[in-house]
């Protein structure tokens, strides 16, 4: 669930005019300014929100008529590090502020439509560098999304068994 909980947000908010490039790549910088995401945490369970849920489905074992498929869905949540990158102060810092205004206004509703909830959003921070002789000028916050996260195996079932042989005892 967590890469596709990253999935529906980078296309959310790609869809939303707003591109995010994975921070931690080996490809080529992105022309200044651009945006990165980070998971900085990438599941934290919340307590009492299991759910289980089995179910008699048809095996796959031609021998057997059922098994049992068990579901559990948990309540996670996600932490994810936005950054803004440029060579001007400003251009970060508007970058930065445009990003974030996203999660606390349409994006809340956008993300909320696909099962991801912003739970919290935090203040945007500067996190520039000195880059050898220059500042590379960066901003950013972090934002913690909750979701559903739906685990499924399939257990087989023995319906009948034959007992041989003597029992002492």
């Amino acid at each position: 669930m967590i890469k596709n909980a990253r999935n529906l947000l980078i296309k959310t908010l790609h869809e939303s005019g707003i591109d995010l490039h994975p921070a931690n790549s080996m490809r080529a910088k992105p022309a200044y300014p651009y945006l990165t995401y980070n998971i900085t945490t990438a599941y934290i369970p919340q307590p009492f929100t299991k759910v289980e849920e089995k179910e008699l489905i048809p095996s796959n074992d031609s021998r057997f008529e059922h098994d049992v498929a068990h579901r559990e869905y948990e309540q996670a949540q996600m932490t994810i590090s936005i950054s803004s990158y440029s060579k001007d102060e400003s251009e970060a810092i508007n970058a930065c502020k445009e990003t974030l205004d996203f999660f606390r206004n349409v994006g809340y509703e956008k993300l909320a439509d696909i099962g991801l909830i912003v739970v919290e959003v935090s203040t945007m921070q500067n996190r520039t560098v000195n880059i050898v002789d220059h500042y590379e000028f960066r901003y950013g916050f972090d934002v913690r999304l909750r979701f559903i996260d739906k685990t499924e195996v399939r257990l087989d079932t023995i319906e009948t068994f034959n007992l041989k042989g003597d029992i002492d005892g």
